[in-house]
């Protein structure tokens, strides 16, 4: 299957989105590069709509620049949404880029992220919202038995006694 960099006007789009709903990645905005493959793949019967990749560092020696970044789309899908549609998948795919100061050095690190809200169109009709419920939930629970656990150590006598009953 044939693959090709986007053209200058949809390079563009990510400039703009960038600027507007992720400024944490303006420092390695020509970094991310729109790669087009000639047809959206699909997954269960429905389009995947594109893809977020880390670059692999290989693209360095073989490229002309270094990127860091590569946002995969099959251009048919591609060509048949409107600006509005085109902005939104762009968003949905920078979305995945986690931009994180190092708090020793100054300087940036990006990794990978994995979407907060994974549903099904009827669990959503049927629950609502409830991963977040229960993530909150146990989060909680979690925080609580680390409570629990200090507490308990602050009251440890011994090295001998038991930490957990």
């Amino acid at each position: 299957m044939q693959k090709w960099k986007a053209e200058k006007i949809d390079q563009e789009l990510v400039d703009l989105v960038v600027a507007n709903h992720h400024p944490k990645l303006v420092d390695i905005l020509k970094e991310i590069q729109i790669v087009f493959k000639e047809k959206a793949g699909k997954t269960g019967g429905k389009y995947n709509l594109g893809k977020c990749i880390k670059a692999p560092g290989i693209l360095t020696v073989l490229g002309d620049k270094e990127y860091q970044f590569i946002l995969e789309i099959g251009y048919d899908l591609w060509s048949s949404l409107d600006q509005k549609h085109q902005k939104a998948l762009i968003d949905h795919l920078l979305c995945h880029i986690v931009a994180e100061e190092n708090d020793q050095n100054g300087e940036m690190t990006y990794t990978m992220r994995t979407p907060d809200v994974s549903y099904f169109s009827e669990e959503i009709d049927r629950n609502g919202n409830w991963k977040s419920e229960v993530y909150s939930l146990f989060d909680e629970d979690q925080k609580k038995k680390e409570e629990e656990k200090k507490a308990k150590k602050g009251k440890q006598t011994s090295l001998l006694d038991d930490e957990e009953e």
